[in-house]
């Protein structure tokens, strides 16, 4: 398990200054088609990029309304992995304000309206500490929300420095998860495309890029017919 000193972000600000990577953004996929034994993506702008091989790398609705012009069985398969939408809130405290020891995540036991919590503290900050509160959406209140994350951390509301908040799209991984992801890699054995993303493995960092590297090992690995 490891996490980023600079976030997520880090990575496709990598990737849009490497001037060996063509990054086009605010573009919208239209279709996508094999045509020719090569992948035909169509942009809503009526760009068209052609390629021997695709990686698709979005959340799984996504990913689902994606492949319903080139694979809709694979969709299909796919549309069964349920999605929940989240409120997530970010809160930044001064070091020495919370009583509560260093964590890497907290998960409660007894909260319908709580998923969990993701901490910095992983990565130490001299003065800071930061924590990602995921919330069930519309099950409580800002102000409600609020009131849990100071009772969590044992602060009050001057105490919290910085406060964002995001609505989110996660994942649900219900049982027989690991049985659907073996028929979907089955059919997606013989297909030159690469799918990845939060939705296979798990949900961590980590996971994810097991699936990306398991994908590339798939592909380049092996050979199409």
């Amino acid at each position: 398990s490891y996490s980023l000193e600079k976030g997520i972000q880090s990575i496709t600000d990598t990737l849009v200054k490497d001037t060996s990577v063509n990054t086009l953004t605010i573009s919208y996929i239209d279709k996508i088609v094999m045509k020719n034994r090569q992948w035909c993506v169509k942009t809503a702008e009526n760009n068209l990029y052609k390629c021997q091989y695709l990686a698709i790398a979005t959340p799984a609705h996504e990913t689902i309304s994606l492949l319903k012009s080139c694979n809709s069985e694979i969709a299909r398969e796919l549309s069964n992995i349920k999605v929940s939408n989240i409120d997530s809130i970010g809160v930044i405290i001064d070091k020495n304000r919370s009583p509560v020891k260093s964590v890497a995540g907290i998960i409660p036991l007894d909260d319908d309206s709580f998923f969990s919590a993701v901490s910095k503290d992983t990565i130490p900050h001299p003065e800071y500490r930061g924590f990602t509160f995921h919330f069930k959406q519309n099950k409580i209140t800002y102000k409600e929300k609020l009131q849990k994350i100071n009772k969590i951390l044992q602060v009050q509301n001057n105490d919290l420095i910085h406060v964002v908040e995001r609505k989110n799209i996660m994942p649900t991984l219900k049982k027989g998860h690991s049985t659907l992801i073996k028929k979907i890699d089955s059919m997606l054995s013989k297909i030159p495309i690469l799918i990845t993303g939060n939705y296979f493995n798990g949900l961590a960092i980590e996971d994810c890029v097991l699936r990306s590297y398991n994908e590339w090992y798939r592909i380049f690995h092996s050979k199409y017919d």
